[in-house]
């Protein structure tokens, strides 16, 4: 039979006491009125439960044990409801699995994560126990403890009932991107497909059953080359090398510049040397080229125009090798172990590589350069000046040739021995700028003070304050008035275990910081961190200290120490490094000034007759001195 040892009150079991069953199971903790209740341990053949309980069953927080030796893990720890999992919990399977997120009657429902022992990774929706609604999917994932990006299979999107269903976007480590929808487990109808070199492919009914449709209303963008691969009988290159890159959108605008100029009746530059026989160039104003009208080409510019672009293709190949090296190790800046995956480069690093070549000195701000990649159709950026964005290698390859364009090629100034108008501006900015300075770093946020702050919480604190946010506004807010107390409002303590951990880029691409004592920060978008903030923080430094750093780290702000441009947009990296260099200067003011306290509290304590001593000493040394020079 059973046998109870403990308390009791009003002749039932109540208190703290021992029960055992028949069968050997046995359980120790809190009773109430007969039954298990409170906080308690129950033992079993088959396994135990140490947690809450109420009225009998498992109840509140605890854990349960699957194998009563506690060898494998194979357990349960979270919440439970009527001796049912529900709510949350970490559920560790014998094969190895886990599930980490929201139960619901004994089931996995609601948001949560699970990883299998082939280390692939879902985190979203799920319901009755099934993969359902929004999530996403990685194959083969592994934990990266670093601020890198790998090439990863994964997949953001539509499920039910366990397979994709609905619209979704499927990214492969090859850098092939597919947008489009599924129909159980399979691709299905509409669809757009970016290649692994930038090509684009659209069509209404691109899939059926997982098959390319057998149609002919393929929209093939005019990036794509139709001499490299085939999408069934379309030749499309899916996944064409990535340096393989389509070039006539810069012919195209050459002469979309033009025809505009014809248009309108604007006088147009026309540059060439008695090297070049290429396309005839415009040195335009900054506007939107992708508005222009498209070109028409008689026989002569469509030749001059092929000719440009071979021209400018061979300068790609000739430094084709140096820019992948540039490309690898800035998108591995952050590293301090050489990664084992093919890595993707961010915008952050991107900035860096143009602040290392001081290109934002030649009167265009970072901000600038973002917006003239944006306007750039080839580079299929998603965002202007978000500093997180994944830029693939053929994304690169654009964006130099953007940057190149902007400062060289439309001013035909590149080098003077190149032919063609673009080959010569791409040449002079690899060969001048890239090649002579990548590598050099400036500044300390991805380098020392990587991992001082969350680079996620801080990008949603600048964000608050404007994206881009201007410098006269960041005076603004550093200097803003006081309040109607006629005091600065105070500085929010920031966490100390947010301090000094660490940034990584988590499973699924996700920007997560560790910290020092605590649980990992995934990034948060929530609506409450786009409230406008202040930087009154930084007044304490001083007006002219902080404008010094801004011209520091800004530098086209001013013109041989004339501010030209108090409206100059800085970007995010920019802002963290204002940052850091401000801080610096309040820490060494702050050291000052508690060093000359601390003098004027030691001569505080000196007695007065002390110092009349000392006073006279001094004067009677001097006497002397003077009396044995006149003697002498």
């Amino acid at each position: 039979g059973s046998v109870y040892e403990g308390d009791f009150y009003n002749g039932e079991m109540s208190g703290d006491g021992y029960l055992q069953w028949a069968d050997l199971s046995w359980y120790e903790g809190q009773m109430r009125q007969g039954y298990r209740h409170g906080h308690g341990l129950f033992v079993q053949n088959v396994g135990f439960y140490t947690g809450s309980w109420q009225c009998g069953r498992r109840h509140g927080l605890g854990a349960m044990y699957y194998n009563r030796n506690n060898t494998s893990r194979d357990y349960y720890n979270g919440e439970w409801a009527r001796d049912c999992k529900h709510g949350t919990g970490l559920r560790c399977y014998p094969s190895g699995a886990m599930y980490s997120g929201q139960w619901k009657g004994g089931v996995r429902h609601g948001l949560g994560t699970m990883v299998w022992t082939n280390n692939d990774v879902y985190s979203g929706n799920w319901e009755n126990n099934q993969i359902h609604g929004y999530g996403e999917y990685t194959w083969e994932t592994f934990f990266n403890e670093q601020l890198v990006v790998p090439q990863e299979n994964c997949y953001y999107g539509s499920w039910d009932k366990g397979v994709r269903h609905g619209k979704g976007t499927l990214e492969t480590s090859l850098g092939v991107t597919v947008r489009g929808t599924w129909e159980n487990g399979r691709k299905h109808g509409p669809a757009e497909v970016i290649c692994s070199n930038g090509s684009f492919v659209y069509s209404d009914n691109l899939f059926t059953h997982g098959c390319i449709s057998p149609v002919t209303d393929i929209e093939v963008d005019s990036l794509v080359d139709d001499s490299i691969h085939s999408l069934n009988h379309y030749k499309v290159p899916v996944t064409a090398p990535q340096h393989d890159i389509n070039l006539s959108f810069y012919t195209e605008r050459l002469s979309a510049y033009m025809n505009d100029c014809k248009r309108t009746g604007k006088t147009c530059g026309i540059a060439k040397t008695e090297h070049e026989t290429t396309i005839r160039t415009l040195i335009y104003s900054k506007t939107d080229s992708n508005n222009l009208s498209p070109p028409t080409y008689n026989e002569d510019e469509k030749l001059e125009a092929e000719f440009e672009e071979i021209l400018l293709r061979n300068v790609v190949l000739q430094y084709l090798s140096a820019m992948k090296v540039i490309y690898v190790k800035y998108s591995e800046l952050c590293c301090k172990k050489k990664p084992t995956f093919p890595t993707v480069l961010m915008r952050l690093m991107f900035w860096q590589l143009l602040t290392d070549c001081n290109l934002h000195s030649r009167g265009l701000s970072l901000a600038d350069f973002d917006i003239l990649i944006a306007n750039n159709k080839a580079s299929l950026v998603h965002a202007v000046h978000y500093p997180f964005e994944r830029l693939q290698f053929w994304q690169f390859l654009h964006c130099i040739i953007e940057v190149s364009w902007e400062l060289y090629g439309k001013q035909g100034n590149g080098t003077p021995n190149i032919q063609g108008h673009l080959a010569a501006g791409l040449h002079k900015l690899i060969t001048s700028d890239i090649l002579p300075n990548a590598g050099h770093h400036k500044g300390q946020v991805l380098f020392k003070q990587r991992n001082l702050l969350s680079l996620d919480a801080l990008y949603w604190y600048y964000k608050g304050l404007g994206e881009p946010l201007s410098a006269r506004n960041f005076l603004k807010c550093a200097f803003a008035p006081l309040d109607k107390n006629g005091s600065k409002k105070p500085i929010p303590n920031y966490p100390e275990h947010l301090l000094h951990g660490k940034n990584i880029i988590g499973v699924g691409g996700r920007l997560t910081y560790c910290p020092g004592d605590g649980p990992m920060l995934p990034e948060t978008k929530s609506a409450d961190n786009t409230h406008p903030q202040d930087l009154t923080c930084l007044s304490g430094v001083g007006l002219l200290s902080v404008f010094q750093c801004l011209l520091k780290v800004c530098p086209s702000i001013a013109a041989d120490g004339i501010v030209i441009n108090i409206d100059y947009k800085i970007v995010f990296l920019e802002f963290y490094e204002l940052l850091l260099m401000c801080a610096k200067l309040a820490v060494k003011k702050k050291n000052v000034e508690g060093k000359a306290d601390e003098a004027e509290k030691s001569i505080e304590g000196i007695p007065e007759e002390e110092m009349h001593i000392d006073e006279q000493v001094t004067f009677e040394e001097k006497k002397v001195s003077e009396t044995e020079v006149k003697s002498k």
